[in-house]
């Protein structure tokens, strides 16, 4: 968890691109960064046939790298970075061959809620680039002042607590609040009757208040939300716009394969949801 933190930042030459390197100046405040690299795929497809020339592509990979780099001087950053422009028909295929290339430990990508020109990029990321994901909205709070951990008693409960402790471990006089969390959700809750999900909910309470004192006591108190007929996602985006929270952590499922881009019921949910708040998801043994 000491380690210094090399990320790669997506960039398409919108508008999102200043959020996102102005971000990056929010996040160099509460962890331990090493490198930021920031990366353009040229989409070779989208381009006339007169512009696929050798030189004329040389040109027009000059130019993005020089107007990503005037951006990014406008930003007084206190850690090298770079800019890298790659050339692939497929931005996916560019993402993960020069992830393959480097080791990174943490990918930043916009998640736009009101600006235009959202692509799927994002979400197949999500699923095959192999480190975690920070999705940055424009919309994003600062300083970070609230992290909720989105406990699941899964395999991804010891990595989404690991990354929570990154951020105040880096500077404690920040007193970043974590909050534990997690959404007891039971199944059949429509077709019980009141009295049977009462004492099914209670019961699930219960058990997973025992596990947690059990085993992730030292992570603080854990708060349990009851979703009722509410899904999932839908009770935890409304706890954290409730208490203002900067960031979700939060577990989601990951693959190599081109071909199998669905992740998890919830994930996806929460990546398709307008919200004001920065998305983390981990990925188990990704610390």
């Amino acid at each position: 968890m000491t380690n210094n933190l090399h990320i790669l930042v997506g960039l398409d030459l919108s508008k999102m691109d200043s959020y996102l390197i102005e971000y990056m100046q929010t996040l160099n405040e509460v962890l331990r960064i090493e490198k930021i690299t920031f990366l353009h795929n040229i989409k070779l497809g989208e381009l006339p046939k007169d512009l696929l020339s050798q030189d004329r592509l040389e040109i027009i990979q000059k130019r993005i790298k020089e107007k990503i780099i005037n951006k990014i001087e406008e930003v007084n950053y206190e850690f090298p970075c770079e800019v890298k422009v790659t050339m692939e028909n497929l931005s996916e295929v560019a993402f993960k061959n020069f992830g393959k290339e480097n080791n990174f430990d943490l990918l930043v990508l916009g998640n736009k809620q009101e600006l235009l020109g959202n692509s799927g990029l994002p979400y197949k990321l999500l699923r095959l680039f192999p480190c975690p994901v920070l999705m940055v909205p424009e919309t994003f709070k600062t300083p970070v002042q609230t992290i909720l951990s989105a406990i699941t008693f899964s395999r991804y409960t010891e990595t989404v607590l690991k990354w929570s402790k990154r951020f105040t471990s880096f500077d404690q006089s920040k007193k970043i609040k974590i909050l534990p969390v997690h959404v007891s959700k039971i199944f059949y809750y429509p077709l019980m009757t009141p009295r049977e999900a009462d004492r099914a909910t209670q019961e699930d309470i219960k058990r997973k208040k025992n596990r947690w004192k059990n085993t992730y006591q030292d992570f603080g108190e854990l708060e349990i939300l009851i979703a009722g007929e509410k899904s999932v996602p839908t009770t935890l985006l409304n706890f954290a716009e409730n208490k203002k929270a900067d960031i979700i952590i939060l577990g989601i499922k990951s693959n190599s394969g081109l071909r199998d881009l669905i992740v998890g019921s919830v994930a996806n949910e929460l990546f398709t949801r307008s919200t004001n708040t920065c998305l983390l998801f981990v990925k188990p043994d990704r610390v």
